[in-house]
């Protein structure tokens, strides 16, 4: 499933059409930032490539492990973005949300 069939909100949904298309880091960030979610590269716990936060404000920010490679951050935003999307409901009652890599 794509990050544009998770999107209900009209206005998140017109961003997003003015990024489609574009790639990499730089753009999946500043996505991210005109929707109201600040990207953060900070040191998290070992196999957490990132997590969703809802601040006490109501706003929300990813946090991506500054230990990933890029494309591994690119990864773990997108990943981040389409959990805002998908469980809007649980941050209703919660305000974290981790990713957790399992090694092989």
């Amino acid at each position: 499933m794509k990050l544009k069939h998770l999107i209900t909100n009209p206005k998140e949904f017109k961003v997003y059409q003015e990024y489609e298309g574009k790639k990499g880091q730089f753009q999946i960030v500043e996505f991210a930032r005109d929707i109201g979610i600040e990207v953060w590269k900070t040191e998290l716990g070992r196999g957490i490539s990132g997590q969703l936060a809802k601040l006490p404000n109501g706003s929300f920010s990813i946090e991506v492990n500054s230990k990933c490679s890029a494309s591994e951050q690119i990864m773990a935003i997108t990943r981040q973005l389409a959990n805002y999307f998908r469980h809007k409901e649980y941050f209703e009652t919660n305000d974290i949300l981790e990713e957790v890599e399992y090694p092989d």
